[in-house]
């Protein structure tokens, strides 16, 4: 999405609905899609291909088996924090048996 897209057909939509949300497939879209929903606080979510993979991802174009969301950034980037690492980091796996 552009951001003359974002700004003529979706802003609106968004802030007009209080029940909206964000979904953005890795970091396509306007780079300010964050900060705007930040702003109005909007929940906001990355989305990225998860863990379980199909065996036809890719250039079959199978959908995913699986789906990784998170509202910091992406679980793979290693320069800031992420759900994922929050989860792991403070889970008390001893406690799940």
């Amino acid at each position: 999405m552009q951001r003359i897209e974002f700004a003529l057909y979706w802003r609106w939509r968004i802030l007009s609905d209080r029940r909206s949300q964000v979904l953005a497939w890795q970091y396509k879209g306007p780079p300010e899609l964050k900060h705007f929903c930040d702003r109005y606080k909007i929940p906001f979510h990355y989305v990225e291909d998860g863990f379980i993979r199909s065996l036809k991802l890719g250039a079959l174009h199978a959908p995913p088996m699986s789906l990784a969301f998170d509202s910091r950034d992406m679980y793979f980037n290693a320069k800031v924090p992420t759900d994922l690492e929050n989860l792991l980091s403070n889970y008390d796996f001893e406690a799940d048996h």
